[in-house]
């Protein structure tokens, strides 16, 4: 009975291990060297033109007063840069800085 308990254990823990080591190498192949700390927020893309109104999407990034957001725009996966002023932030996470 306490072989068959060791085996166990020992497979058990090899098991873990090599799921914790999966998980590792898939956390560091998805770092995010982007260094915006919106990133990821949900935004509602408020501005005219190739846009339907009301896009939603997430920010990739932010520099000065440009948003380079992502989108799904016709079923097709989409980055562009949009000015800041065409951009309602919708994330609940904004609110924090409201309170």
């Amino acid at each position: 009975m306490e072989n068959l308990f060791t085996k166990t254990s020992t497979v058990l823990r090899d098991n873990w291990i090599i799921e914790l080591q999966k998980e590792n190498v898939l956390l560091k192949s998805r770092q995010n060297i982007n260094l915006n700390p919106f990133f990821g927020y949900k935004i509602k893309i408020d501005q005219p033109a190739d846009f339907v109104q009301g896009t939603e999407g997430v920010i990739y990034d932010i520099k000065q007063t440009t948003c380079y957001v992502l989108y799904k725009h016709n079923n097709k996966k989409k980055l562009s840069a949009i000015n800041i002023n065409n951009i309602e932030f919708v994330d609940k996470r904004f609110d924090s800085f409201f309170k």
